[in-house]
């Protein structure tokens, strides 16, 4: 069993989300086997949430944290025990004594409906870019809603700017709209557009039929490892006036 203690100094951290250090510690037959200090300076809760889930957490012992998070961590069966304070180490302890438990022996009802916030996949998205060498800007610079991000690259055949409009889908409950809305403000001036949201059988017919790239921030996805093509970053199709740097992408 992993057990995952987000830490300020050597107390439990007051709130999951913004915790910048996580003990996580194997037991076995209630002994400790391992325990690491590991750093997490991703975005907010949704980067929290994916580390919880690479280290393969079985339990989480915190402070505060938002229902969205502890719905995500709990769909994705990990137990979190929440509302501890004092010193991390004897919350462990209490844990492993039996004297810490969840509020109760009932599964939580999950209430989330897959969706993360939007500030949380701005951030991913903006770090996903950034880490292949895109330089990132705010949207709402050169463009109004729902252009997001605005990312640039040189084109490695060429030379000139490559200029990617990016549209994280979380403004609203409808992506039908959404995304038409995405094409109808970024279908000029730029070279590619990309769509960052939940990859259902709609988003992905929306997406084909505007000519959209769709990039679903599935858990499996850190920042350097989305698919790269041949020549061109992330951008797994042919890109508008560059078709000879994106040729014989995927």
């Amino acid at each position: 069993m992993n057990v995952a203690i987000p830490k300020f100094g050597e107390t439990v951290a007051p709130c999951f989300e913004v915790a910048r250090v996580f003990s996580i510690t194997r037991l076995e037959n209630s002994a400790t086997i391992e325990e690491r200090t590991i750093e997490c300076d991703g975005c907010e809760g949704f980067g929290r949430v994916k580390l919880i889930r690479d280290k393969k957490v079985d339990v989480v012992i915190c402070g505060g944290i938002k229902g969205f998070y502890r719905d995500l961590l709990t769909a994705a069966g990990v137990t979190v025990i929440d509302n501890v304070t004092g010193d991390a180490h004897e919350a462990l302890i209490n844990f492993i004594d039996g004297h810490l438990r969840p509020k109760s022996n009932e599964p939580e009802e999950v209430l989330f409906d897959g969706r993360i916030p939007l500030e949380d996949l701005v951030c991913w998205t903006r770090e996903l870019f950034t880490a292949h060498g895109y330089r990132v800007t705010p949207g709402t610079e050169v463009a109004s809603f729902p252009i997001d991000l605005v990312a640039e690259i040189a084109c490695p055949v060429c030379g000139k700017s490559i200029r990617v409009a990016i549209c994280c889908g979380a403004h609203t409950y409808r992506p039908d709209q959404e995304i038409q809305q995405f094409h109808q403000s970024a279908s000029r001036d730029f070279n590619a557009r990309v769509y960052v949201g939940s990859s259902s059988t709609q988003v992905r017919m929306l997406c084909d039929q505007y000519g959209i790239e769709l990039i679903d921030p599935d858990a499996r996805f850190a920042s350097c490892d989305h698919p790269v093509s041949n020549a061109i970053p992330i951008l797994q199709t042919k890109v508008a006036g560059h078709e000879a740097a994106s040729a014989g992408t995927l």
